[in-house]
């Protein structure tokens, strides 16, 4: 019984390796497939990432003019907000609003 038990217990440990192994082969050729070549799928994502890269290469400068157009604008918003609180500030000090 116990070299019964022990033939079959080798029996699927070498069917898992063999299953393992074929796993591996496919993933192996599945990657290999893909990655060779200018035609392969990762030599277009890359030629396409490069012509997405010249296309917005000038988008950086501009969104850093329009950045400090913002914090400009930014500083007047802060003052006018200062100015109409000093005024509904004084609204209320009035007689007439009590």
């Amino acid at each position: 019984m116990i070299v019964l038990l022990m033939v079959l217990t080798m029996a699927a440990t070498i069917g898992f390796f063999w299953v393992l192994l074929r796993f591996l082969r496919t993933i192996t050729a599945r990657l290999e497939s893909v990655g060779t070549g200018d035609k392969s799928a990762l030599g277009q994502i890359n030629n396409s990432v490069i012509g997405v890269e010249g296309h917005t290469s000038f988008i950086r400068p501009e969104v850093t003019k329009i950045n400090n157009g913002l914090k400009s604008a930014k500083g007047g918003l802060e003052a006018i907000d200062g100015g109409l609180v000093a005024i509904a500030g004084a609204a209320l000090a009035q007689e007439r609003y009590r």
